[in-house]
């Protein structure tokens, strides 16, 4: 027991454990405040059990190394905001940019000792499915059996929203089966992330449960997926064309069929019924927040909810990427350059191996930016990030 305690395999899952236990909020069982301080105990752990000794076997190339560094520069500008202006949300702020640094650190440690990247990534597409199945089996205790939940607790300080947990999962709003999730988006592009590495694997089944459990979200980022799932099909020509519309057809007609409402609530998100037009509700509801000047080296900031925070009325949204963008202005620029940079390169590096589902793996957090977040505070995606690099640098 000890020795497996001890091992970087244990290590390893435990940081994947704990990105889902991140992003998932707990699996909707804990505050913000609690979640972060578990985290970080749970990191620590892994840091006291963790051998730094083959960390320098991890090839830090030159984006990385900008990303990092660019990191260190927001932080001491947040920083800086905070102390000048009392503005407590800057120090969140560079808290959420500095966690990911520790994360990273952990990964690096762990990584290189004869943990085969393929095997790693497997065990990350197979984490998605289960939330997946997890996801499907609650819309079955909803709809079908009529199960009430055991227990409900409200989350959220933006946004409060009452959590109803089921025995699979929880039910933020009725009909919208994001299980542990609390946006529909969250739950589209990180199962997707995962969907693709499942069609890499030929882990064809596990693929067809996640995706029809992508489709029940009812997430107007669902019509964005499936046009990147049929471009890839095209692209990578591994999969038969036919066979995956009529696998989209099915499932289509099954989410139609099982959950009334699914279809048209997609629907709806990209057409504006009284207006019969293409209508985008996120860029609307982004247009429709008013303008404040609060500070000469700030942009505009958006107010999404007009509230006071500990001083300035500043943007309130929860994505933490434009916020900084909003709150620092110019000084925004090192992140935005380091981000581009380190995706870009990620890309090009995957292409040229021809891991074209590890790319489009990637890209679900490029897209997941414009909905609810940047990867750049996302643990999930850095540990997809560290083992897909680690996996193209073992095939050159």
């Amino acid at each position: 027991m000890h020795r497996f305690l001890s091992n970087s395999r244990f290590n390893i899952l435990s940081l994947l454990f704990i990105s889902f236990f991140h992003i998932t909020r707990g699996f909707k069982f804990l505050n913000n405040l609690q979640v972060e301080v578990v985290t970080i105990f749970f990191l620590l752990f892994i840091f006291i059990n963790s051998n730094f000794s083959k960390i320098s076997n991890f090839k830090f190339d030159k984006a990385l190394i900008f990303y990092l560094i660019s990191i260190c520069s927001i932080t001491l500008a947040l920083l800086f905001f905070w102390i000048s202006e009392e503005d407590t949300h800057c120090l969140k702020v560079a808290y959420f940019y500095t966690l990911p640094i520790f994360y990273i650190y952990l990964l690096l440690a762990n990584s290189g000792h004869g943990n085969n990247p393929d095997k790693i990534l497997k065990y990350y597409s197979i984490f998605t499915f289960l939330l997946s199945f997890l996801n499907i089996l609650m819309f079955i205790e909803v709809s079908f059996l009529r199960w009430h939940p055991f227990f409900t607790i409200e989350l959220g300080t933006i946004q409060p929203r009452v959590y109803a947990h089921y025995l699979t999962g929880v039910l933020g709003e009725a009909s919208r089966y994001i299980s542990y999730f609390g946006e529909p988006s969250d739950f589209v592009w990180i199962i997707a992330s995962g969907f693709f590495i499942l069609l890499k694997y030929e882990f064809y089944l596990m693929a067809f449960i996640s995706l029809f459990s992508i489709v029940l979200s009812g997430s107007g980022a669902v019509p964005v997926f499936l046009l990147i799932f049929i471009f890839l099909t095209i692209f990578q020509k591994k999969l038969n064309f036919f066979i995956v519309l009529s696998i989209l057809a099915m499932t289509l007609i099954a989410a139609y069929l099982t959950s009334d409402g699914t279809l048209a609530r997609i629907f709806f998100r990209w057409f504006d019924p009284d207006s019969h037009q293409l209508s985008v509700n996120r860029i609307n509801f982004l247009l429709s927040g008013h303008i404040s000047d609060t500070n000469s080296l700030s942009l505009p900031l958006y107010q999404m909810y007009p509230t006071k925070i500990d001083g300035p009325e500043l943007l309130n949204y929860t994505n933490n990427f434009f916020y900084t963008i909003a709150r620092l202005g110019i000084f925004s620029i090192p992140i935005i350059l380091s981000s581009s940079f380190l995706m870009l390169k990620s890309f090009k590096t995957i292409m040229l191996r021809k891991e074209y589902e590890l790319a489009t793996s990637l890209l679900c957090f490029i897209l997941l930016l414009f909905t609810r977040e940047s990867f750049n505070f996302i643990l999930v995606f850095w540990f997809l990030y560290i083992f897909i690099q680690k996996k193209t640098e073992k095939s050159i």
